[in-house]
């Protein structure tokens, strides 16, 4: 039997995926960019398992 992997394994996107993604976002009127203030309020989240 296969072992499982508990890890999920994260795939970055190459550079010209990146930008088509940037753009796609900058073009959504609903997808406002975060404030100063609002970045200033975010803190780390925490695992439930450790």
């Amino acid at each position: 039997m296969a072992k499982v992997s508990k890890r999920t394994r994260v795939r970055m996107p190459t550079l010209a995926e990146d930008k088509a993604i940037t753009a796609a976002a900058r073009s959504d009127p609903d997808a406002l960019p975060l404030t100063r203030k609002q970045l200033a309020k975010m803190v780390p989240m925490k695992s439930p398992n450790r």
